[in-house]
């Protein structure tokens, strides 16, 4: 409990830090972190654009938004295709207009548009920003920024159509193959983009990541399938690997940001929630914003049930980068009758054998799963 409250007040104590809020489903526990977060600046997700037709606008609950105190900047992501239509103006403007009449309880003044925009592509991306600003011209204007951007000349012209930019130092090249390499936040990568960014002398701040990537391996070739990052992962045997920036990493690239000239904050990707298994809870990400963060966290109990029954209880305090466990048993004598639990699994299950070996899910951040009752001669 002590740690919890110590780590909570120094979450609390960074007041500059600002969160992604990327879920595009408002669920209980969204709304409860949200609420729980002292007063700052947050960005929800509120639009994907589509290859075509209409976009429907994320269903926020702004009138309750509207109570927390937190300033809030809507997001508007243009996926690739999207950018490519045709229409992109006019429907990036509808949407606009729909968000900004939904967010009206909130009072946004500024909206952020993401696109991952190919280089050899962004003079369009400033003629869409100069026509936007013309339709839009009291609404303050931010988008996102990729470390290949900051380097660029072009990106001068971008940024000049804004009123600032976030700075995305992570960023995933997927692997071909499971046996491949596989970064999150390159520190080098992201270094030379401070010190691009910094010589553009723009405003800006710098997106940090607090959460994973599941990346899914086909069992049996290896080749990459698909990845997950904010929804669940499909239920089908897959290889899986998840992919995570270092938290020491993050303590010494935040001191840094933190030391630049032109940096106007942190957002970090994304707001933690109770129950996302691919971000850390917030009490981590708070030691890690005070520069200690805490230890992984996984333990293993055996829970007697009677003199010969036990329970086994795997818990997860902070891991992400963790997709599956592998127990290793060792018992006094091997014979004996259990069951498992859920997705727990023996690879070498023998009639009548205690297991020696067992594969476990691990559950999301703060929860903890039981995997099975073992009867044997002793719970010892």
């Amino acid at each position: 409990m002590l740690l919890v409250l110590t780590t909570g007040k120094v979450g609390a104590g960074k007041p500059n830090d600002a969160f992604y809020v990327w879920q595009q489903v408002w669920s209980s526990n969204v709304v409860a972190a949200v609420v729980q977060e002292p007063a700052t600046t947050l960005y929800p997700l509120a639009g994907v654009i589509p290859r075509a037709g209409p976009c429907d606008p994320v269903d926020i609950p702004w009138e309750r938004l509207s109570t927390l105190g937190h300033r809030y900047v809507p997001v508007i992501r243009i996926p690739l295709p999207a950018f490519r239509r045709s229409d992109i103006g006019t429907e990036l403007s509808a949407l606009t207009h729909a968000v900004l009449e939904a967010a009206g309880p909130a009072g946004v003044e500024e909206v952020q548009i993401d696109l991952d925009c190919p280089e050899g592509m962004l003079s369009d991306y400033a003629r869409l920003l100069e026509c936007y600003r013309r339709e839009w011209p009291r609404l303050r204007v931010s988008i996102t920024a990729l470390p290949a951007h900051v380097a660029n000349r072009a990106f001068r012209n971008v940024a000049a159509r804004v009123d600032g930019y976030v700075l995305q130092l992570h960023g995933l090249d997927v692997p071909g193959h499971v046996d491949a390499p596989a970064i999150l936040l390159d520190l080098e990568t992201a270094r030379r983009a401070i010190l691009h960014a910094e010589a553009l002398e723009l405003p800006y701040r710098v997106a940090l990541p607090c959460y994973a990537y599941e990346l899914n391996f086909d069992p049996d070739d290896g080749r990459f399938l698909f990845l997950t990052a904010e929804r669940p992962a499909r239920r089908r045997p897959t290889i899986r690997r998840r992919i995570a920036a270092g938290p020491e990493d993050l303590v010494a690239l935040q001191q840094e940001v933190r030391c630049a000239s032109h940096v106007a904050g942190i957002v970090w990707f994304r707001l933690p929630v109770a129950g996302d298994r691919l971000c850390w809870p917030r009490p981590y990400l708070a030691a890690i914003q005070s520069g200690h963060p805490l230890s992984a966290g996984i333990e293993c109990k055996m829970l007697a049930v009677s003199d010969t029954t036990c329970e086994i209880e795997l818990s997860n305090a902070n891991a992400i980068d963790v997709a599956e466990v592998r127990l290793a048993l060792k018992w006094p004598r091997t014979h004996g009758t259990y069951d498992l639990y859920a997705d727990a699994d023996s690879p070498s299950a023998l009639p009548g054998q205690l297991p020696e070996e067992l594969t476990v899910p691990l559950p999301p951040p703060g929860e903890s799963v039981k995997i099975g009752w073992f009867q044997c001669s002793s719970n010892q």
